[in-house]
């Protein structure tokens, strides 16, 4: 299915089948192509792909829809796909929706294992990397207004 949407298309390659035993797996996979005269960048989103459910998206899908010039971190970049999903999308740019305490995780939740495949050095990160909700400081109670405004001006996305 492909949506379009004033030059720019939604195309659907992936939904939740009756293989995704985990609930990550479930997630749908769109690439988003813009058009804007000659230029046609294109984003590869793979919301929260699990490890199994990439390996379905990579073999199923054909090789040359694939490639992106931007991809979307697999669930936070940690716990999930694998390296060959990304060496397929091939992107130059990598869109991480992670939190910063989770980008500075060693070991735990394998991000460090994931920046690794990308040449990124512990905590660092490249011209090709942007993290969305990279904040520097969140409130200690999340349900307290108080805690939010302490922490709001140090809440800035990290390029």
């Amino acid at each position: 299915l492909t949506i379009s949407i004033d030059g720019v298309d939604f195309e659907i390659l992936r939904t939740r089948d009756e293989r995704d035993v985990i609930v990550h797996g479930s997630s749908m996979v769109m690439k988003m192509t813009v058009k804007d005269g000659e230029e046609t960048p294109t984003v590869m989103f793979l919301g929260d792909l699990d490890k199994i459910s990439g390996e379905f998206f990579l073999n199923e899908t054909p090789k040359e829809k694939l490639k992106s010039d931007i991809v979307q971190m697999a669930h936070h970049g940690n716990w999930a796909v694998d390296k060959n999903v990304y060496d397929a999308v091939n992107a130059k740019i990598r869109l991480w929706p992670i939190t910063f305490w989770l980008w500075q995780d060693h070991k735990i939740w394998l991000v460090d294992k994931v920046r690794s495949w990308f040449g990124i050095e512990e905590n660092n990160y490249t011209d090709g990397d942007i993290l969305a909700c990279g904040y520097g400081e969140y409130p200690k109670d999340y349900t307290s207004i108080s805690d939010w405004k302490k922490c709001v001006d140090k809440m800035k996305i990290i390029l």
